[in-house]
Formats: C-alpha cells, sequence, structure tokens
C-alpha cells in the first residue's frame, strides 16, 4: 500500500474519531509538498537539464516571516526593456521548472524573475500555505 493511501486512511480514521483534529492534520498534510526524491525519474532528468539556465540568474534570496524566499533575475541583453516578468510555478515545483520560458521572454526584452516559494525548491521551510 502506498504512503499516500496509509496516509489518507489515518486522516479518514482520525476525521471519524476527532473531527476538528482530523480536519487540522488533512490541511497540514495538504500543506506539505512532497519531498524532491518522490519525483518520477523523467521530472528530475528535466530539472537536471534546467540547471544550466537557472546557473545563468542572479540568485537573490529575500527574507521572510519564517525563513528566506529564493529568488532568480535573468536582465534581458536588449537595450530597450519591455519591462519585467514574474514566473510563479505551480504546487510541488520550483523555478526552474519555467526556466524554458526565460529565453523567449529575454529575446522580446523582458526582464525575468522566478521565485521558489516556502518550502520548494531553494527556499526555506516545510510548508506552504498561500
Amino acid at each position: 500500500m502506498s504512503a499516500l493511501k496509509r496516509l489518507g486512511g489515518a486522516l479518514n480514521t482520525l476525521d471519524r474519531l476527532a473531527p476538528s483534529l482530523g480536519a487540522r492534520a488533512a490541511f497540514f498534510a495538504f500543506c506539505l509538498p512532497p519531498p524532491a526524491f518522490t519525483r518520477p525519474d523523467a521530472d528530475r532528468r528535466f530539472i537536471a537539464r534546467m540547471q544550466p539556465i537557472l546557473a545563468e540568474a542572479e540568485a537573490i534570496s529575500i527574507p521572510a516571516a519564517d525563513g528566506r524566499i529564493q529568488t532568480y533575475r535573468w536582465k534581458t541583453a536588449k537595450a530597450e526593456r519591455a519591462g519585467t516578468v514574474l514566473l510563479v510555478h505551480g504546487w510541488t515545483g520550483q523555478a526552474l521548472v519555467m526556466a524554458l520560458f526565460v529565453k523567449p521572454l529575454r529575446d522580446l526584452g523582458y526582464d525575468v524573475v522566478a521565485i521558489d516559494l516556502p518550502a520548494h525548491g531553494n527556499s526555506s521551510g516545510v510548508q506552504l500555505n498561500m
């Protein structure tokens, strides 16, 4: 039985025995992104291929209430800037999964900023509650 099914069963039992506690436990579990080692091999290979693009960025660590948020900035080479685009990954993602957008946006004259949300990528934390 998978860990996810066991967790679901435990939360279901807890919900029947103590609904308020079960709801809090389910919310806490929902806010925990799965660890990187649980990613499929294809995801890990993609992440490895995107590392050189991330390495080209200026890495900026921003202090936050519960740690730090890691951001990355790529400046356009164009003399006339079109503006700045913020790239935000989805659940369980990280900034580098957005790396394929960087070159086309820079070629159009945009500076690009990508962010690792809390508990994702290189940002600190273990839980994210949007």
